[in-house]
């Protein structure tokens, strides 16, 4: 429940589907009292699970340890919500009968992270032969503003590794998302945000209003009856992908997109809501 979306479903990390928390809380009150505290912040360092909230936003990071075959690759993930809105989605899970979209879904492409081409952390369902360092560095609130640093060391068969720190910064209007690679050589990285379907905004060719910039840095997204942004300081593609959504159907997502061939590099994101606090939708 703790860890449940601001609706109370359960989150798709790893092969979970999306249920629901608060009827199963309300149905053992019922005959169990319990004390249930409101949702808050919380960081659960021995699992690396933390979720961080503020009246206008829940932030959702998945850095556990890959050791069960429940679980997905791909961390430090992340899932945001704006208000109850999804705004940062998990691509979901599928059964076994649907191997090469299972594949994917489990994938580091099927979530919110940034993977080396030359160092693939899932082949086929099997184990890696890479290995994973995944830290909680640090955690600090101050002045409103809670900050969270997570890491992961990634090192293949023959010695090729890369260090990846994500800090994600919750704000009153905005979440910050710095990240930050530097590896022993220069490799081929890809960066991936899942956007849920029909989030950006739509095309009208009868319209100066597009939902992307010139220079592919910002994006403009729904949010109930306004409009938007996400800033970025890399210039992304726009891509779809299958999911399955909170309502547990296939769908598809929208994934912005960058890639890059170096050594080292950083990107910023920028989830900036204007209205947030104005528009509860």
């Amino acid at each position: 429940y703790k860890f449940s979306s601001p609706k109370g479903r359960t989150l798709q990390i790893g092969d979970s589907y999306s249920m629901d928390s608060v009827s199963d809380i309300e149905f053992i009150n019922g005959f169990y009292p319990l004390d249930i505290e409101k949702k808050k912040t919380e960081i659960f360092s021995h699992s690396r699970m933390a979720v961080l909230r503020n009246d206008a936003f829940s932030v959702y990071v998945d850095a556990m340890d890959m050791t069960e075959w429940h679980q997905h690759y791909g961390r430090p993930h992340i899932i945001i919500y704006a208000k109850d809105m999804p705004l940062l989605v998990d691509s979901g899970s599928i059964n076994y009968d649907r191997g090469g979209l299972r594949c994917r879904l489990n994938s580091p492409e099927g979530h919110n992270v940034i993977s080396c081409d030359e160092i693939p952390l899932e082949d086929h369902l099997s184990k890696t032969e890479a290995k994973e360092e995944l830290n909680f560095d640090s955690f600090e609130s101050t002045g409103g503003v809670q900050r969270l640093t997570v890491s992961n060391k990634v090192t293949s068969s023959d010695g090729t590794f890369y260090l990846w720190k994500r800090t994600i910064s919750l704000y009153d209007e905005k979440v910050e998302i710095n990240d930050k690679v530097k590896a022993s050589k220069k490799l081929r990285f890809v960066s991936r945000m899942h956007l849920p379907d029909a989030r950006i905004g739509y095309y009208s060719p009868h319209s100066s209003y597009q939902p992307l910039s010139l220079d592919n840095r910002t994006v403009s997204l729904r949010f109930g009856s306004m409009m938007e942004t996400v800033t970025l300081d890399v210039p992304f593609a726009v891509e779809y992908a299958p999911c399955v959504d909170e309502e547990n159907k296939m769908n598809y997502t929208q994934v912005l997109l960058r890639r890059h061939h170096a050594k080292t590099f950083e990107e910023n994101t920028v989830f900036y809501f204007h209205n947030i606090r104005a528009n509860g939708k």
